[in-house]
């Protein structure tokens, strides 16, 4: 679940991009906005938030967190 997701970690938070009105997104895609982190379940036109296609993950701060974490987890694993 997205409990899960936020607290064990997952590298896809490394794509995580603020939301933009001039940007379309597609399902799966993961944006900030708000202070939370959403991953689209639905294709997002380019316009305003909605909110009714993504759903929460989990705050930003989560997100920022396991990106560094990722970081260190690999540098360990490739002895760097």
């Amino acid at each position: 679940d997205h409990i899960d997701l936020c607290l064990n970690g997952d590298e896809k938070f490394a794509g995580v991009k603020p939301f933009n009105t001039s940007d379309t997104f597609n399902k799966g895609d993961l944006v900030s906005t708000g202070g939370k982190v959403y991953e689209f379940t639905a294709q997002h036109s380019a316009g305003a938030w909605t909110g009714t296609d993504a759903k929460a993950l989990c705050t930003t701060g989560d997100a920022d967190f396991l990106k560094v974490n990722d970081g260190w987890i690999k540098q360990l694993t490739n002895n760097a």
